[in-house]
């Protein structure tokens, strides 16, 4: 972020967070990944569990509790944060949780764990032996060669396909 800069220290089971003015430590916490910072959070893959530290304390201040998943590198975008997810109970797939109170807000299967994502002009990118594009309903409304299912998000469709504009 602006003013600090958050990486792998302590081998594979702490990040840390520094100050990018000064070089000063701001906190450790754990986790094997330090993932994405936010203006109020650094987020860091801890064994089982993706958790949102307070970029200022480093106090936990999120964690989702998804039992007996893994998760990849989350990518977010304000409101949500989305991470790819190999869940015992529902396979391979796609989770956005809410920012604010790591709830659930959608979720998607995917045929393999998604390891990478980005996300750029309204649409979530992902690469889980193919490479998918999801877009929220309201991102369709002047394309009418993709369906969705009615709730906010589409199908994830392959960017091979071809998409009529109106």
């Amino acid at each position: 972020t602006d003013d600090t800069v958050s990486v792998q220290a302590g081998g594979l089971d702490e990040i840390a967070v520094y100050e990018t003015g000064s070089g000063d430590l701001r906190w450790i916490g754990d986790g094997y990944a330090s993932a994405l910072a936010t203006d109020d959070r650094v987020y860091a893959l801890t064994g089982p569990d993706v958790v949102g530290y307070d970029r200022e304390s480093g106090e936990e201040q999120w964690r989702p509790g998804l039992e007996s998943a893994t998760y990849g590198p989350p990518v977010a975008d304000g409101e949500k944060l989305y991470v790819g997810i190999e869940s015992a109970n529902q396979g391979p797939g796609i989770v956005a949780f809410d920012l604010e109170e790591g709830t659930v807000e959608w979720s998607i299967e995917t045929d393999a764990q998604p390891g990478d994502l980005a996300i750029a002009d309204n649409t979530l990118y992902a690469v889980a032996d193919e490479l998918l594009a999801i877009r929220a309903e309201s991102a369709f409304d002047d394309i009418d060669a993709n369906e969705t299912d009615g709730d906010n998000v589409t199908q994830p469709f392959f960017l091979n396909d071809t998409v009529d504009t109106e």
